[in-house]
């Protein structure tokens, strides 16, 4: 029996498949011709996806890729049916896939090393677009080696990198990049149009007339590391399950041929406090932090490093020696302690590192903290330099150990060396005090001065040995009873009511007292132990507010009757007779008598007069000194009415409105740091207060 329908694709050519796109059509046309079969015929049409029609010729469009059976049902007007079926294919225009490409093929990597860029390109159908970002993840083979199931990482640290890797280079600031380690991924994300065109399916804008989005494509650029030296490596990547609908994680790619080779690269020591930092780039994320102290272990790792700042886990021989020196850029210092637990970098289960510790002892300090000073390592083959315990210069540049200076050789060992970056050892006790106004009280004087019965006067036991080891002297701790209680007391009102002088904890107290909402402010309120709290509280404070300013006030004038006053009349000079010589431009000084008014006068040349130095007995009007004088007052009668001095412009001088109590003995700090460079930048003042006071806190010091 011939076939009782025929199926045309969207160009209305007989086609047996098409696009799932909804221009695409399929058209079932019935052949009315055929025997049996009239005009007036029904038509029933199973399009096998779910969907059916009863139009007589079917037309329909698939969304999703497949096979799907086609059945045709035709009744007759005796109701005798006649079936027949058609097997279609639809396809997706855009094919989800992913691949994969090297730089350079074939791929050679070094050990520990990010070279040569993978290019992830990836195309998506619009029906598997889920509507978030679509994700990668890559993998390797081998990724169950020996080293993986020996659980090094919790044991080494690993140390701190994973032994292999997938990278991406990204913005981190200041228009920096920096390799990191990635488990997922995502691309670029460009939309894919088309529309129908008379029999062409033709690629246009999304705001082109009849356009439809068919999918999404885009890239991105990976890297692959690897600690370990090995002769294949393949790299997967695949979408992550769930990320694309109507499909499973099937859509991968795979990179083969990967081998990976022993860097010999050895270039350099990289020094740091925890041996995190940026691979492939010079910047130093994890310094040891300029504020340290004597006493206290100060820890350090040290790293091989190639010539482009990438770590190697696979390092050097056992054969080779690590020789360290605590320095400046003129001097060692011998009294540095180094500890480890090994004195070489270790290769083994690829560790590659050495892990220390450096203690200075606070006697040598003597008070006086070690400035700019850098541990100094040295890496090299024991047993082919003549090292004489003193001196060592690699590439020209004087490592040093003492006076006397060893070259090496190029035909000797790998010998590597490397240099920390700069930082203060500062003594225990610390170099700097902050004191506030009202601390400067001594409780043992207190209890001397009020005291009225001679019997207590000569008794020495009570006074400067047991009130003072309770309340303290003025040499004691700012957070002493004695100091704490009258500081409380005495500063009231401004720590508990005045906004920019209050503690963080009357803060929180005013902002609730004026219905502020402290929510936010109540998430980072942490309570501290009682010293660390004054130093939070003190910190915390504007430093225009803490310090206070200078007193530029120059107009003190009035004695009050006082001679030879240290507070009054500071700035009067001596007397100057009306017929003694002023030369232009000396300051001097008008009082009026009657009017108890002093002025300071323009002593400028007159217009009126001839050279440069003049008596005030020849004053006249044209002066432009604005005194007030009769008509007879002028010339030697001028001194009936005023009296002339000579003007001390000294500023005052004297600090106002501070909390900060600069002539308290104990305080240390000084009027004229500055707001950034050294009060608030990294590792300055404040850090230097805090890291003390934590010092202390944690008992860290030895």
């Amino acid at each position: 029996m011939a076939s009782i329908f025929k199926t045309f694709n969207y160009t209305g050519s007989l086609a047996l498949s098409s696009y799932t796109l909804p221009f695409t059509n399929f058209f079932f046309k019935p052949e009315f011709n055929t025997e049996g079969i009239r005009s007036s015929t029904r038509v029933l049409w199973d399009f096998g996806d779910g969907t059916s029609s009863e139009a007589l010729t079917g037309q329909h469009s698939y969304y999703l890729p497949g096979v799907y059976t086609v059945t045709c049902h035709f009744y007759d007007r005796y109701g005798n049916v006649t079936t027949e079926t058609e097997v279609v294919s639809a396809y997706n225009f855009i094919t989800n896939s992913l691949s994969a490409r090297a730089t350079t093929t074939p791929v050679v990597l070094s050990s520990g090393k990010i070279s040569n860029p993978i290019t992830v390109t990836r195309f998506t159908s619009y029906q598997s677009i889920n509507g978030s970002e679509l994700t990668i993840v890559p993998f390797a083979s081998g990724a169950n080696d020996d080293y993986f199931d020996r659980n090094l990482i919790n044991t080494y640290y690993g140390h701190l990198y994973p032994y292999s890797a997938f990278y991406q280079l990204q913005p981190v600031s200041n228009n920096l990049t920096e390799f990191v380690e990635i488990s997922t991924f995502s691309t670029t994300d460009d939309g894919i149009y088309y529309r129908l065109n008379g029999n062409t399916i033709q690629r246009c804008k999304s705001t082109d007339s009849g356009s439809f989005f068919c999918g999404s494509s885009g890239t991105a650029t990976v890297f692959y590391k690897s600690d370990v030296v090995r002769p294949r490596v393949d790299l997967y990547f695949g979408y992550e399950p769930g990320t694309l609908l109507y499909a499973g994680n099937s859509f991968n790619t795979v990179l083969t041929g990967v081998s990976i080779v022993s860097n010999t690269d050895y270039h350099h020591l990289s020094i740091t406090s925890c041996g995190l930092e940026a691979e492939g780039s010079s910047t130093n994320t994890y310094s040891i932090n300029k504020n340290k102290f004597a006493n206290t272990k100060i820890g350090f790792v040290i790293k091989v490093k190639d010539s482009n700042n990438f770590t190697i886990k696979q390092p050097l021989e056992s054969s080779l020696i690590l020789s360290l020196s605590l320095r400046d850029n003129s001097v060692m210092y011998s009294q540095a302690v180094f500890e480890s637990n090994t004195q070489l970098i270790s290769a083994e289960l690829l560790d590659g590192i050495y892990k220390g510790t450096l203690t200075f002892p606070n006697s040598a300090l003597t008070g006086v903290p070690l400035q700019n000073v850098y541990i100094q390592a040295l890496y090299y083959p024991l047993n082919q330099v003549n090292y004489n315990g003193e001196t060592l210069a690699l590439n020209g540049e004087l490592i040093g150990f003492g006076s006397t200076q060893t070259e090496f050789s190029s035909s000797t060992a790998i010998a590597v060396s490397g240099r920390s970056d700069y930082f203060n050892i500062y003594p225990v006790e610390g170099i700097y005090t902050i004191t506030k106004i009202n601390e400067d009280i001594d409780m043992t004087q207190q209890f001397k001065d009020i005291s009225l019965q001679p019997l207590f006067l000569n008794n020495k036991v009570l006074y400067d040995e047991f009130l003072a080891k309770i309340f303290g002297t003025i040499e004691s701790s700012q957070t002493s009873i004695g100091k704490l209680t009258y500081e409380k007391i005495s500063n009231f009102i401004s720590n508990n009511k005045v906004l920019d002088y209050s503690n963080i904890n009357s803060l929180y107290s005013i902002l609730e007292e004026l219905n502020i909402d402290t929510l936010k402010f109540s998430e980072n309120n942490y309570r501290y132990p009682a010293d660390l709290a004054r130093l939070i509280d003190l910190l915390s404070i504007n430093k225009s507010r803490l310090f206070g300013g200078v007193n530029y006030y120059n107009e003190n004038f009035d004695t009050h009757g006082y001679q030879d006053s240290e507070l009054y009349g500071k700035n009067l000079g001596s007397e100057i007779s009306i017929f003694d010589t002023i030369s232009a431009g000396q300051p001097i000084l008008s009082y009026e008598r009657f009017g108890n008014v002093f002025k300071i006068l323009n002593t400028y040349q007159p217009a009126s007069i001839v050279g440069s130095s003049y008596s005030i007995v020849n004053y006249t009007n044209d002066w432009g000194w604005g005194l007030v004088l009769p008509d007879t007052g002028y010339g030697d009668k001028i001194s009936n009415y005023y009296t002339f001095y000579y003007h001390i412009t000294t500023f005052d001088g004297t600090i106002t409105d501070s909390i900060i109590n600069f002539a308290d003995p104990n305080n240390t700090l000084t009027h004229n740091i500055s707001s950034y460079s050294d009060w608030s930048e990294r590792d300055g003042i404040i850090a230097n207060l805090i890291s003390n006071q934590l010092y202390k806190g944690l008992n860290l010091f030895d």
